[in-house]
């Protein structure tokens, strides 16, 4: 079939971080957050849960596309097949997520990853300076 013959190489996504929390309280009447400032402290400007689920439902959109329509990508789920993530990953065979090291950019591309392979395990690995990788087997 046509599907058999095809092989994707590659699937590049650039996107920024989906909806955060404001980066500074809100007006002294305006009760939409909070207004103590150990809120702010901790969560200024982190990803929401409506930033979460935006990036979740564009992985949905990529899983629909390149997994359920093309069957160009073929999801493990590890413990099926007794392999290890670390074996599976390091045979070539996964799909590896690339985020800045601030809470809303790594919680996106997380939040990404399992839309796109929610059965699968997804792991963290530091690729040094300011960047993280997640990786998932596929």
């Amino acid at each position: 079939s046509e599907s058999a013959r095809r092989t994707l190489r590659r699937v590049v996504v650039v996107h920024r971080h989906g909806a955060r929390l404001p980066t500074k309280p809100p007006p002294p009447l305006d009760n939409s957050f909070p207004h103590d400032p150990g809120f702010w402290r901790v969560a200024a400007g982190n990803l929401s849960p409506q930033g979460a689920e935006q990036l979740r439902q564009l992985g949905l959109l990529f899983h629909k596309r390149y997994i359920e329509e093309a069957g160009l990508l073929h999801p493990l789920e590890t413990s099926a097949t007794g392999a290890a993530c670390s074996d599976v990953w390091d045979a070539g065979v996964g799909v590896a997520a690339y985020s800045s090291s601030t809470q809303r950019t790594i919680q996106s591309a997380w939040s990404f990853v399992g839309g796109l392979l929610p059965l699968s395990p997804v792991l963290f690995g530091d690729l040094g300076d300011a960047s993280l990788a997640l990786r998932s087997a596929r």
